[in-house]
């Protein structure tokens, strides 16, 4: 399932602010939305990765704006982003929560989900870039790298057996890729990873790879990468 998400600010002047390293609330976001729904024990499961796989994605569809210090202010009205699984569990709370707390503020949701029709959909873009980390996970591949595709094909194969039971051979047909300089917070410092903006084309893409890739390509799709949108 794939949901649009859309956020208001409880005061609205225009012009939004947030932070450059935003990526890490992304998942705020998440666990305040479960937690309403299913309550602490469930999130806690989940962040432990007990019992409940994180096979989420979300995108990052924030506004450009100009930087001022460590933060980004944007004339908008609201904030969206997209976010999907194939579990729908994980997902459905957007649908029917009216507010969450984000930078410390009350916003106001309204969400949507995203028809796709699964017989016809071949081509794919990412709406946050796919990050796949050296063994240090401390730096971003670079997709020149053989390793890089390596690791993202058995990423997606690791889920595929994990949603489905079985493995899959499936190869992207990339037809666009642009290098994105993402900073993340990690252990209370910034840093930069080389991540990557794709569209690609699969041509044997069934209802089973669809719903894999609502968990996203590559890794920390939970905080902002490798979220995937099926386009035609």
């Amino acid at each position: 399932m794939i949901i649009e998400v859309r956020m208001y600010p409880e005061k609205s002047t225009g012009v939004i602010t947030y932070p450059i390293a935003y990526k890490r609330k992304l998942t705020g976001i998440y666990y305040n939305v479960m937690e309403q729904a299913y309550g602490k024990k469930f999130t806690e499961m989940f962040h432990k990765n007990t019992g409940v796989p994180k096979m989420v994605a979300i995108s990052d569809l924030f506004p450009r704006g100009k930087l001022v210090g460590d933060n980004v202010a944007a004339r908008a009205k609201y904030l969206k982003f997209y976010i999907s699984s194939p579990n729908d569990t994980l997902v459905t709370p957007f649908l029917s929560v009216d507010e969450i707390v984000f930078l410390g503020k009350k916003w106001h949701v309204e969400a949507d989900t995203v028809d796709v029709d699964v017989n016809r959909i071949k081509y794919f873009k990412t709406l946050s870039p796919v990050k796949v980390t050296s063994n240090d996970k401390r730096t971003g591949l670079s997709a020149g790298s053989l390793l890089f595709w390596e690791t993202l094909y058995r990423n997606f194969e690791r889920k595929y057996k994990l949603l489905h039971g079985d493995s899959v051979n499936v190869e992207f047909d990339i037809l666009s890729m642009k290098k994105r300089v993402v900073k993340v917070y990690k252990n209370e410092k910034i840093l930069n990873f080389d991540t990557y903006d794709l569209e690609f084309k699969i041509n044997n893409a069934d209802v089973k790879i669809l719903r894999t890739l609502e968990a996203g390509l590559g890794e920390s799709n939970l905080t902002g990468f490798g979220f995937v949108l099926p386009i035609a």
